[in-house]
């Protein structure tokens, strides 16, 4: 009997013991079915389908945690850095996820280049924009993506080296660095090499008539006699150059002109042979939307013209540059602030609705609406702007 009973215990024993192992084993499989990286990505894809941005991104993020190599880890964190770009009726695109995405891929990888190049264009679009600040990140990223690819043995393309020069150029001229000195050295270098390499690229020559005027500045500090003028007429001699080499001479003669301007306000009849030399040279080239802009300051600026022979100059040239560019907001805005000026000149209450009306419907611009991104503090400062004109 008690033999028989142990029997029993013993097959019970057994049975309990398969069904904890079958237990375990069903848990694992679940266990791994649920933690399926490629399971999570295609309830993610599904639901993204379906429009459920919230179930998208969570299932996005499963997949990417659950992922067992960089490699994979890695393409998951650039798919969520595209889905949170995404903006639309349903889902606003976040800028903040989308970097950290693109950090967290250079924290696996620090070698990304696709990754740090995405992080470069979103400093440098805004730095160009006008953040000011963001120059210092362009400058820190850039070399750390020259130095890169000169370890692999490959040449730095045109844009990372032009994004460096103006970089440098900016921490030279905010004085944001004790050693301007360096900077402003690096960046004349990189000048040079750009234009031997593209000597029809008549930003180039903007650029380096900038870097002299910089240089000026800080021999001047240093006691240097005349350093000021003499870099003046380096910068001048470049912007020539740039009108005779480029392939965009419109452009160039705009920078030629509007340096002249600025380098020589205290001179007199200075204006009036600079307006002169703008009006013979839109006869010989034909102008685009920048010598508008720099013909327009040029009227703008009282000369011995009549006040109101000037402004009317001034208005129709910034309509002809804004003709060719509706969409641009500085054109808009400023033919708008010089119709309002007329308008209270010369009490022409026209003027005066027109400026309004303009800026009125400068209110549509994209340039004017606050979508995320590296514009959008430009775009609401523009608002800002408007908002204060129209006030």
């Amino acid at each position: 009997m008690a033999k028989k009973l142990n029997k029993k215990v013993a097959i019970i024993g057994i049975i309990l013991v398969a069904l904890i192992i079958a237990g375990g084993i069903g848990m694992f499989v679940a266990l791994k079915i649920h933690r399926s990286p490629g399971r999570a990505l295609k309830l993610s894809q599904q639901a993204l389908e379906a429009g459920d941005y919230e179930e998208a991104e969570k299932q996005l993020g499963r997949s990417y945690a659950f992922g067992e190599t960089d490699e994979y880890k890695i393409d998951r964190l650039f798919e969520l850095a595209e889905f949170h770009l995404i903006n639309n009726d349903d889902h606003e695109a976040n800028w903040t996820k989308t970097m950290g995405c693109w950090k967290k891929i250079t924290s696996i990888d620090s070698q990304n280049l696709v990754a740090r190049r995405k992080i470069l264009d979103f400093y440098y679009e805004s730095a160009d924009a006008g953040t000011a600040s963001a120059w210092g990140t362009v400058e820190e990223f850039t070399g750390e993506l020259i130095d890169i690819l000169e370890a692999q043995g490959t040449e730095p393309d045109l844009f990372l080296l032009t994004a460096r020069a103006k970089a440098l150029l900016s921490v030279a001229q905010r004085g944001g660095t004790t050693d301007r000195r360096g900077p402003l050295d690096e960046c004349i270098a990189l000048l040079n090499q750009l234009i031997e390499a593209e000597p029809q690229n008549s930003e180039y020559y903007q650029l380096m008539a900038s870097a002299m005027t910089v240089e000026g500045e800080l021999d001047a500090l240093m006691g240097m006699i005349d350093a000021e003028k003499k870099a003046q007429d380096k910068a001048l001699g470049f912007l020539e150059t740039g009108v005779e080499q480029s392939d965009d001479p419109a452009t160039a003669v705009a920078d030629l002109m509007l340096f002249k301007m600025q380098t020589s306000a205290n001179e007199p009849n200075a204006l009036e042979d600079i307006r002169a030399e703008i009006d013979e040279r839109s006869k010989e080239i034909q102008p685009n939307d920048k010598l508008w802009l720099v013909t327009s300051i040029a009227y703008e600026t009282p000369g011995k013209l009549s006040a109101e022979s000037e402004i009317n100059r001034a208005i129709e040239a910034i309509r002809q540059a804004h003709e060719l560019k509706p969409d641009d907001f500085e054109y808009t805005l400023r033919m708008a602030r010089l119709m309002y000026r007329k308008g209270n000149a010369f009490s022409d209450s026209d003027a005066i609705d027109d400026a309004l009306q303009i800026a009125e419907d400068a209110m549509s611009l994209d340039e004017v609406q606050g979508v995320p991104g590296p514009l959008q503090g430009r775009n609401l400062n523009y608002r800002f702007t408007l908002n204060a004109f129209l006030a």
